[in-house]
């Protein structure tokens, strides 16, 4: 059995990682006092493994990704999850708030090895 546990921004190169996060409409809607806002249409569960850092971002490979429309809200956008395989960019903080996890390596004890560069 696979476990998570909560991360924080420590995340290292082969840590594997998920989190959820809103899926936006492409187009603003909305008329009156409500117009010109992006409608969250759904939420998009993502796992990958950290590839390496790009200045301020994080690299991530996309092991898995799937989109779960939200109770209530229809489009006739199609809404697409990441492609299995790619990578994506993504800044740690934005991250963090999407309740990022980590999952346990076999060995912690190597991982907070290389975690403090030893």
């Amino acid at each position: 059995m696979t476990e998570w546990i909560p991360a924080a921004e420590d995340f290292i190169e082969a840590d594997v990682i998920r989190w959820t996060e809103p899926v936006w409409s492409d187009k603003k809607r909305g008329k009156g006092k409500n117009a010109k806002k992006y409608v969250m249409l759904a939420k998009q569960s993502v796992v990958g493994q950290i590839k390496g850092r790009e200045g301020d971002y994080v690299l991530i490979e996309v092991i898995s990704a799937e989109i779960a429309p939200e109770a209530g809200k229809t489009t006739s956008q199609t809404l697409y999850p990441y492609e299995i395989g790619t990578t994506i960019r993504k800044k740690p903080t934005t991250l963090t708030k999407n309740g990022l996890e980590r999952r346990l390596w076999s060995d912690e004890t190597a991982r907070d090895a290389v975690l403090k560069g030893g």
